[in-house]
């Protein structure tokens, strides 16, 4: 597991489970770290998203209470996840830009992994970054 410090008086540390709340699209999302570094030193985050239609990755669901965040039916949506270097999100956070939440529980977590091994919404470039299954 990395953990990485952001250079802010304030600790930052990055580490599988950690919950980030950015812009993605329109409005902020909850993204978690899902996996930490690979080969080309990127850790995987994934985006939580509310249920609003009966057509969406059934991989993951998340209840409300699972997280402190989550106060409604959500999954992880595994077709956005993204790869991307710890420094750029410890910029984003040091920026204000990213909102550092609770972290997931280990439990949560491993649920939320273990969705990823059987998704078929992740895309083929994320698989080959992120061989997991």
């Amino acid at each position: 597991m990395t953990s990485l410090k952001a250079s802010k008086p304030t600790e930052i540390l990055i580490n599988t489970g950690t919950t980030i709340l950015k812009p993605s699209g329109p409005k902020n999302h909850l993204f978690t770290v899902l996996f930490s570094e690979n080969n080309e030193g990127n850790v995987l985050i994934a985006p939580f998203t509310t249920q609003r239609h009966p057509f969406f990755d059934k991989s993951c669901i998340i209840e409300p209470g699972e997280h402190s965040f989550i106060n409604e039916a959500s999954y992880i949506n595994y077709y956005f996840c993204e790869s991307l270097k710890p420094a750029d999100l410890i910029s984003g956070i040091n920026s204000g830009i990213y909102k550092i939440k609770d972290p997931v529980s280990s439990i949560l977590l491993q649920k939320i992994q273990n969705g990823y091994r059987i998704s078929e919404e992740v895309r083929k470039y994320i698989y080959k970054e992120w061989p997991q299954k």
